[in-house]
């Protein structure tokens, strides 16, 4: 029977009519593709309805998207899995590609060498299939199966399956576009939570723009709470930046054009930046029409510059000490040969005002001057760590505790003090001398602090400092500490005054009131000592000075009586030779050694006495300074006579070492030292010492 297209048509509507509204309905492909195939087991009244992928006979296998059948003839059992493309599949796929409809095999198709056999292999009388092409991707094929009985296809069959078949491919299209935009969006999300990168989007017209989920979270807003809109955005910028953020998206809605602005977020408990930027604004007529952005988390580039800017500003602050050791220790070399120079001769003159009072109380006051001249001398030493030091191992609490009285004697009634020692404090190696002189200073420091009164308070305890504890601000490195903890309830000082307060000679006090060595002192020692120093200190709070001391794991050293004092020990006319570059220094230190029945010959540089050294075998000491002219210094110097006369003892003088014999603050073993400024007593005592057949033995070991 011929039907007209009208008839067709009547036909044809309904059904396709019955497609499109399951393809609109359904929510995902897959409920798509199950509701269109099971629509056309009752359309076409067959048995199953499936779908191949892809529809091409030179892969090697296909899946089986979907497949439904009616219960009596179930179907391959294989949707999604791969199978292998046999001789039967690849021809019947061939064939689909290239017919302009459907293929069919049925009681009206002659047998083709094998085709049957596969069809009756799975309970298949006949047959229709169709390749159907999506806008996008490869094509696929669609089937159907009659298995209860053979059929014979009419041309109205076959017009209702291809027509099924193409509003199936324009479903198909739609679906695939959209899991394709859904897995591009998938891509994106992740992409921009990895990158910490929100997006947002507005067009005129628009209640709201578009924020991406990565936004949102950028952000700190519920989607299901926090509309999109302009408000929220500036709302999500910390205070002190919201002024300068909205003056730039005010530029961005005016003019369009490119622009980025950096700014923190409002987030508790967290510091988090974000940089917006705007690439996409388009205006006309001075009205925004639409608007794309990017915001993006630098939180770890903005701290990682600032620990840059941090590392940095440390080592300009380490070079900066580092040289204005080498100034200080430089001066300090200088004025302990003049202090020598004065201090020797003041007392040779002494001893020639014997029954002259008034000459006597005029020397007095020239001696105490030079004395104060020589503690700061000291003083700088300290600070660019070049003082010998005698660390000991001590129980810091212990010296704290018989350091108050002499405290509360130095700072006056005016200031209360409070010490707190920890129970069970950990023993430190440290100069004691030095540190009682540390904290004398501090303490003096605070009382000027505290000019009506107040409170001073010295703590002690144990403390573990680990890598998060560290700051990059300073040389704290972790380990075991006994931490000492000066405050005060002074004045406090401003930033800038704070960050210059180890400086040698810096003072906010008046004239004739402080040297500005107080805290460089302190700043030095506690270095050298392999300690560091955290200062904090604010304006009308006060100050608070921490001292970590490196933690000893050996036994407390037992105190020493104090020596009574003897007369100064004189010579038997033991040979000794002098070398000292400055002449009015060398000029004292032998009328010193002579007056005190030593034979002397004296050299001004390494060469000289080398050439006296090799002259005279009766040399007893070698008595040099450590820096000498002529390319040779006194270590050096005395490494050569070693190695002529191994056992001839040496004894060093200067007022500067240069780390010559000083290494962590200790005297390399085996050295003696004479400190510069000295007295002839102490010379008398030295030199006795290094002459004695004990002192001999330790210098020729070493």
């Amino acid at each position: 029977m011929v039907r007209t297209r009208g008839e067709h048509e009547q036909l044809l509507l309904p059904a396709l009519e019955r497609i499109n509204r399951i393809i609109l309905a359904a929510p995902s492909l897959d409920a798509m593709l199950t509701d269109v195939l099971d629509a056309m087991l009752e359309l076409l009244d067959c048995d199953r309805a499936w779908l191949f992928f892809p529809c091409d006979p030179d892969v090697k296998a296909f899946t089986v998207p979907m497949e439904r059948y009616r219960p009596e003839w179930p179907g391959l059992g294989v949707s999604r899995e791969r199978m292998p493309v046999n001789p039967f599949v690849q021809k019947a796929l061939a064939g689909a590609l290239k017919s302009d409809g459907a293929l069919r095999w049925d009681a009206t198709n002659p047998d083709t060498p094998g085709v049957l056999e596969m069809l009756e292999r799975w309970h298949v009388r006949s047959l229709l299939l169709m390749a159907i092409y999506p806008r996008s991707g490869p094509p696929w094929c669609l089937g159907i199966h009659h298995c209860a009985q053979a059929r014979v296809y009419t041309e109205d069959d076959v017009v209702l399956f291809e027509n099924l078949g193409a509003r199936l491919a324009d479903g198909l299209t739609g679906y695939l576009a959209l899991n394709a935009s859904l897995a591009d969006r998938a891509r994106l999300e992740q992409a921009q939570a990895k990158g910490r990168i929100g997006s947002y989007e507005w067009t005129r017209g628009e209640p709201e723009a578009s924020w991406s989920k990565e936004l949102y979270r950028l952000l700190g807003y519920d989607p299901a709470r926090v509309p999109a809109l302009f408000a929220n955005l500036v709302g999500a910028v910390h205070p002190d930046d919201r002024e300068r953020f909205q003056q730039q998206l005010a530029r961005v809605m005016q003019h369009g054009g490119t622009y980025e602005v950096q700014v923190r977020a409002v987030r508790p408990n967290k510091e988090q930046w974000v940089m917006h930027s705007w690439g996409q604004a388009q205006v006309e007529n001075g009205e925004l029409v639409s608007m794309l952005g990017v915001a993006q988390d630098v939180t770890e580039r903005v701290q990682a510059e600032e620990a840059q800017r941090r590392l940095e500003a440390q080592l300009r602050q380490s070079q900066k000490m580092q040289a204005l050791g080498q100034l200080t220790g430089g001066v300090a070399h200088d004025f302990n040969n003049l202090l020598t120079v004065i201090m020797g001769n003041l007392e040779e003159i002494r001893e020639q005002l014997v029954g002259r009072p008034l000459g006597i109380e005029l020397l007095e006051q020239v001696q105490q001057a030079a004395n104060q001249a020589a503690e700061l001398t000291q003083r700088l030493s300290a600070f660019s760590r070049q003082q010998p030091l005698q660390p000991r191992v001590i129980d810091a609490g212990r010296l704290i505790n018989n350091l108050e009285a002499l405290l509360r004697r130095t700072i006056g009634a005016d200031v209360t003090i409070e010490v707190v020692t920890g129970a069970r404090l950990w023993a430190t190696e440290v100069d004691p001398a030095q540190l009682e002189n540390a904290l004398v200073n501090l303490a003096v420091n605070a009382r000027d602090a505290m000019p009506d009164g107040g409170k001073l308070r010295i703590e002690t305890e144990n403390v573990t400092i680990t890598a998060a504890d560290t700051d990059a601000h300073d040389e704290l490195r972790p380990g075991e500490f006994v931490l000492i903890t000066v405050v005060d309830t002074g004045s406090g000082m401003p930033e800038h005054v704070l960050n210059r307060a180890f400086d040698p000679f810096f003072t906010t006090k008046g004239p004739g009131r402080g040297t500005g060595l107080g805290l460089s002192m302190v700043y030095g020692f506690v270095k050298q000592s392999g300690g560091h120093v955290r200062l904090h200190s604010k304006v009308g709070q006060g100050t608070a000075v921490r001292i970590y001391l490196p933690r000893s794991l050996q036994k407390l050293a037992r105190s020493e009586p104090p020596r009574p004092l003897e007369e100064d020990p004189h010579g038997n006319g033991e040979q000794i030779l002098v070398v000292e570059d400055d002449p009015h220094v060398r000029t004292l230190t032998v009328r010193m050694l002579e007056r005190l029945n030593y034979i002397v010959r004296v050299a001004e540089d390494g060469p000289s006495a080398l050439s006296i050294i090799e002259q005279h075998d009766d040399i007893q000491l070698l008595l040099t300074d450590i820096v000498l002219p002529k390319g040779m210094n006194g270590v050096e110097l005395s490494r050569i006579v070693r190695s002529l006369r191994p056992t001839l003892p040496v004894l060093y003088t200067s007022g500067y070492t240069e780390n010559a014999v000083i290494h962590h603050g200790r005297l390399d073993p085996g050295v003696q030292l004479l400190e510069k400024p000295f007295t002839r007593s102490e010379l008398a005592r030295h030199v006795q010492k290094a002459l004695t057949p004990v002192a001999g033995k330790a210098e020729a070991k070493s």
